[in-house]
């Protein structure tokens, strides 16, 4: 019987490879490469949460309600940049993945991308369908072996040598397999060879000499370039730690023309008529004392962030954010609350961390723009305060957002 790594690289044709390719402008071999290392890393993320009773069992729960195994017929159609507006399969993936990886997430893209020859921003898109692909074949595998959460976590642990051997060097520390974190150059050769040997035997599936390659060649550069015997972690890209975690995203990105233009102080601020930026300014510029209710919340118009993920997406919420910034440098006095919301669909302890993660991630991004942490706070309220119905994906995406409001003048 093919293991569940051959089984997930059997989706990985090469007809995908080189609509991916095309897609995100890479080359093949850098795609298998990160596709080859983030599969056995999202599996042995739920390995290792196997016990923990509570989250596996929503983890468990997801995949078998809300995870649709058809997924795996349209892989290609999952590539490129998510934003809340999307009902996709990459907001539920998402959310299991900020659940297994928390603020890990950016950590472990940036190992799996180095060394691959391709760009982060395309390893996050990666991300947005390897993520899909690894649940969808799960989700199959349960239904088709009715397999109940005893089973699938004996499914998991029944495999977990062999995955975890297939997670790369780089990425073994991060994830605290101490046996990847201490593993040598030629060690690494000789664990990696081993499996394949095995493998080979009963499958001959193409993932196995991709991984002996990638774990030579992670292995090589944990040994040369780690700089610190005692380090364990591989570090983000500054600007990617500034966003914290991975998961999906706020407001629905708005793609009017700027048409609202006001300076505060020495900052000149530009958005949308009617955003966020100019409903900011007039409360903070109003009488009106700071309060809790509804119509003391203001929503973003201009954050995406990357698939699958709650890593923002600077290229398109870059400007708003530093709008904000620059707003409470005009107004030192001023405090706000960040809140991050989901819609109904999903388990409501994950919708309560993802939501969590969003605005933690908004408020850091904030911060690292010049503004001291302490005066931004955030929170996650998951699917409650709907402002639309969650009956349409309409109103659905409109749940999903971050919203702002005054704490103090």
């Amino acid at each position: 019987m093919a293991s569940l790594l051959d089984g997930i690289g059997g989706y990985v044709t090469s007809e995908l490879l080189g609509k991916a390719a095309a897609s995100l402008g890479e080359s093949e071999s850098g795609i298998a490469k990160v596709i080859g290392g983030l599969a056995p890393t999202i599996l042995a993320g739920l390995i290792g949460k196997s016990n923990d009773s509570s989250l596996f069992s929503s983890l468990f729960d997801t995949v078998v309600n809300k995870v649709d195994g058809g997924v795996l017929d349209n892989l290609g159609d999952l590539l490129g940049e998510g934003n809340l507006a999307q009902g996709d399969p990459r907001d539920v993936a998402g959310g299991v993945i900020g659940s297994l990886f928390g603020d890990k997430v950016g950590s472990i893209l940036s190992a799996i991308t180095a060394g691959s020859g391709v760009k982060a921003s395309s390893s996050s898109s990666l991300l947005g369908m390897v993520g899909p692909m690894v649940l969808g074949f799960l989700a199959k595998k349960i239904a088709g072996g009715g397999l109940d959460i005893a089973g699938f976590k004996n499914l998991l642990l029944g495999e977990k040598d062999e995955i975890e051997a297939a997670v790369p060097a780089t990425v073994g520390p991060i994830l605290g397999l101490t046996s990847a974190a201490s593993i040598a150059p030629a060690a690494a050769t000789t664990a990696v060879n081993e499996v394949r040997s095995a493998k080979e035997e009963s499958s001959g599936g193409w993932m196995w000499p991709l991984i002996l390659l990638l774990g030579v060649l992670g292995a090589l550069w944990y040994f040369f370039f780690r700089g610190d015997a005692n380090e364990t972690s591989i570090a983000p890209p500054p600007v990617e730690r500034t966003t914290v975690v991975e998961t999906v995203a706020p407001a629905v990105a708005d793609t009017t023309v700027a048409s609202y233009v006001r300076r505060v102080g020495e900052y000149e601020l530009v958005g949308n008529a009617g955003g966020v930026e100019e409903q900011l300014i007039s409360f903070i510029e109003s009488d009106a004392a700071p309060c809790k209710e509804a119509g003391c919340w203001f929503t973003f118009d201009r954050l995406t962030f990357n698939t699958g993920s709650a890593n923002l997406n600077l290229a398109s919420s870059a400007a708003q954010l530093e709008n904000i910034a620059n707003i409470l440098k005009a107004y030192p006095s001023v405090q706000l609350k960040l809140g991050g919301y989901t819609d109904n669909t999903g388990a409501d302890d994950l919708n309560m961390r993802l939501s969590q993660q969003r605005a933690e991630a908004v408020a850091a991004a904030v911060a690292a723009r010049g503004v001291s942490p302490d005066r931004l706070v955030s929170e996650g309220y998951g699917s409650a305060h709907p402002v639309a119905s969650n009956a349409t994906e309409e109103g659905r995406a409109q749940n999903r957002r971050i919203d702002v409001r005054v704490r103090q003048r």
